[in-house]
């Protein structure tokens, strides 16, 4: 095992890489405590299988995926509170500029006072 500074490593980057494909470990160092080591990469042999997990998970009966259609009332539903939100701050505003927006009472559509 080869042990080295950072600035050692810096300025001989490939040599080191050279000695850890052959098989050498090479530990670099910082204010004399290793921090890194720099190793040979090993490639897995056999490819990964999909659905290895398979048999290990479970789905139980309270899981439910919502339907499309449901998803998109939920987020009408967010995005109408959103809207209502920020016309309520708008109006805060407009109320001194005379402009009523109806955004207390539920309308959504701008209307003079």
């Amino acid at each position: 095992m080869l042990i080295t500074n950072i600035s050692e490593a810096k300025a001989q980057l490939s040599a080191l890489v050279e000695k850890v494909m052959a098989g050498q470990e090479v530990v670099i160092g910082k204010a004399g405590k290793p921090v890194a080591k720099l190793v040979r990469y090993e490639q897995s042999e056999k490819p990964r299988r999909p659905g290895a997990l398979r048999a290990r998970a479970k789905i139980t009966s309270h899981f439910r995926i919502p339907s499309s259609g449901h998803l998109w009332l939920c987020l009408n539903r967010k995005i109408l509170e959103i809207v209502r939100l920020f016309l309520w701050f708008y109006s805060i505003g407009a109320a001194k500029s005379n402009l009523n927006l109806g955004a207390n009472s539920g309308n959504l559509f701008l209307r003079e006072p």
